[in-house]
Order: C-alpha cells, then structure tokens, then sequence
C-alpha cells in the first residue's frame, strides 16, 4: 500500500513499529557491562485493567514502596499507584490539568524545603506540531490503599530554543540542583534543562547529546549519583561524581548496559526510593513488573562508595508509609 492511501494512525503505527525494530536490532551500544548488575526477578504483574500504557514510572518518596505509573497519551490527566508486585494501590487525579501526551514521571525537591514534588512530563509530540511543552508539578500526598486522590498542580510551559520541536519520552530531577532534566527521542538523545522556578517564559537550555537511539525513559538516583537512561534495547548508567554537574557526567563516560529483561514495548524505568533497586515495566495489558537489585558491591564497584543512601530531600522516617 502506498504512502498516500495510509491513514494517519496507519503511518503512525508503521513508523513506531520500524523505530521499534531498528532500536532492538542497531542502536549504538555500551562501551561496557555494569559492574555486580543483578538479574532482574518478577513478583507479580499489573492488576489494574486500566495501566495498558505504562509510559512513566517514579518510586515514591512518602509511601515508601509505592511506585506512581502513567499511562500514555490519551488516557487523561492522572496517575496509578502500584508496589512491586503490581497490585494497585489507588489512582491520583490532577485536577484541571490537560494531559496531551503525558510521556514520564520524576520526583524531586521543590519551593519547600523537606517535601518531596512529582512531576509529570507532559512532553510527547509525536508529530512536531506543538510549540511549547508542559510539566506538572504538586507535592506528593500520603497514599491510602485503593485511596482515589485528587490533587491540584502548577503548570509551567516551556519551549525549545530556536524555535525548535522535538519529542521527549524521559524526564528527572536533578536533587542536588533542583533542576529538571529532559532527554529527546530520536537518532540521537539532546539532553535539555531548566528549572521551572525561573522567570516565565521558560526556554529549554540544551547542555548535550549521548548517542542512544530513542530513549523512552530516564531517572537519576535518590542521592543523585546515578544516572539511568533507557531505550527500547538497553538500559544504561552513568555515575555521577560529588561536585560534578549532570550534564558533565554525561561528556565524561559512555554509560555502561546494566541488565534489562526482555519486554514487549519497554518504556518505563525508576529507581527504588532507597536507591537499592530499579524497576522496568513494558506498555501492555497484565504486564509484568521487572525488579532488579542494586547491592552494595555495586555501588563500591561502580561508584566507588560503600552502599545507597537516603537523599537530602526525604520527609521524616515518621511521616512516610512503608508499602511491602
């Protein structure tokens, strides 16, 4: 069939089909193996019938255990609560929010000093056509099981310098600078900052590329000296030194390939909360949720010090929710 009798979502689906397979078959690859990366268990899979899209993921910082999801675009303004079995846990609704093409999730600091902030990356634009960007964000509420939670955000809009569109899958948040961090999908990966506490209108600052081939998620650790970014074949890392910038981290290493199962269409990646894990979850119905561990001799390997520790931003221990 020719090129001018396919509909639109045809084309669509063709083109994310033939990127699918060229980023399984010859995206650029790590220089190494991460040192002592274990190999990932299931504990269960998605019970939610409504996470057919997992896009997003970020392991909260309140209700330890719980990890927050979102679905792709078109699913509406809100959240999923899940653990690492995949039982659901409640459902968050953002109140007043557009939810264009909702692409991942970060948590991070944010104006108040010992509160812990989700973001949302309302940055997919599949087609080019949008100007400016959005991202969300509202401080992290406690979390009842099956709780439903409505929540209000700030919205800020942002746009790419010159003028130019792209389309974004993976966003984190620095929690040593407080700056947000996006890494585009494409041949190759723009790595673009900003922090939503400047002056309007805010403008992306690109600080650098690494050569991944359509990156779909990225996270940084809770102590932020661990940089993860994922495609559709690989997940890498980066190490991030005390006192060296993201950005510098980035320039000074090829990630080395830390152990990814094989999913249908992976997409999501987070962090554990206490920096000891990180979790991958494909789009799909009944997914199954992919936990690896990160051990001590990992971080003495790979980082050079000892074991993960707590972030500075933690509310108090008496303050959270422990999930098991």
């Amino acid at each position: 069939m020719s090129l001018s009798v396919l509909s639109v979502a045809q084309l669509a689906a063709v083109l994310s089909l033939a990127q699918l397979a060229a980023a399984r078959l010859g995206g650029p690859k790590a220089a190494e193996t991460c040192p002592v990366t274990a190999t990932g268990q299931s504990f269960g899979n998605l019970e939610s019938p409504q996470i057919d899209e997992c896009s997003g993921l970020a392991a909260s910082r309140v209700n330890i255990g719980l990890y927050w999801v979102n679905n792709d675009s078109g699913a509406g303004p809100h959240l999923h609560a899940i653990d690492r079995h995949g039982r659901n846990l409640g459902r968050l609704q953002v109140n007043g929010a557009d939810a264009v093409d909702w692409e991942d999730i970060a948590i991070g600091p944010g104006p108040i000093n010992g509160t812990s902030y989700v973001y949302v990356a309302d940055t997919g634009n599949n087609w080019r056509n949008r100007e400016t960007v959005q991202i969300y964000r509202f401080p992290e509420p406690f979390v009842d099981t099956n709780q439903d939670i409505h929540v209000s955000a700030e919205r800020f809009d942002v746009r790419y310098p010159g003028g130019d569109r792209h389309d974004c899958e993976a966003m984190f948040v620095d929690p040593v600078t407080n700056m947000v961090y996006i890494i585009t999908k494409g041949d190759t990966a723009g790595i673009y900052r900003v922090s939503v506490d400047w002056a309007a209108p805010l403008t992306f600052e690109k600080v650098g590329e690494i050569s991944v081939t359509l990156v779909t998620a990225a996270d940084i650790s809770p102590q932020g000296d661990l940089i993860a970014v994922r495609s559709y074949g690989d997940i890498l890392l980066w190490p991030r030194s005390q006192g060296v910038s993201v950005e510098e981290s980035f320039s000074r290493q090829i990630g080395c390939a830390a152990n990814s199962r094989e999913e249908r269409q992976g997409e999501a990646f987070a962090f554990g909360a206490l920096g000891d894990h990180y979790l991958t979850v494909s789009e799909g119905e009944k997914e199954p949720v992919w936990y690896f561990e990160l051990s001590n001799d990992f971080y003495a390997s790979l980082l050079g010090t000892p074991e993960a520790s707590n972030s500075t931003f933690y509310p108090e221990a008496s303050n959270r929710t422990f999930y098991p």
